[in-house]
């Protein structure tokens, strides 16, 4: 049966036209420095503000680095993440 009392956790994440780091490299070839830069203090600043929230990704790597249309870096794949608290 139904129980109010039940806990359901679930993550929404929106959806973003772009491409990943990795597909960008492998189209265009190697990144500038200053643009290499910029998109890792991106993650850097999204990787801070998750785990100001007791999350830890487990798994940064340019194809879970996405970049969208307006030059912003979007995280992907918290499906390994961890929770502070949880094992």
């Amino acid at each position: 049966g139904y129980d109010e009392n039940a806990h359901a956790h679930f993550l929404v994440m929106e959806f973003v036209d772009g491409t990943d780091l990795e597909k960008l490299v492998q189209k265009q070839g190697y990144l500038h420095c200053n643009q290499a830069a910029e998109y890792i203090r991106q993650t850097a600043l999204g990787l801070a503000h998750a785990h100001q929230r007791g999350m830890v990704h487990r798994d940064i790597k340019p194809n879970n680095l996405l970049l969208n249309h307006e030059g912003l870096i979007k995280i992907l794949d918290m499906g390994i993440a961890r929770v502070a608290g949880q094992e």
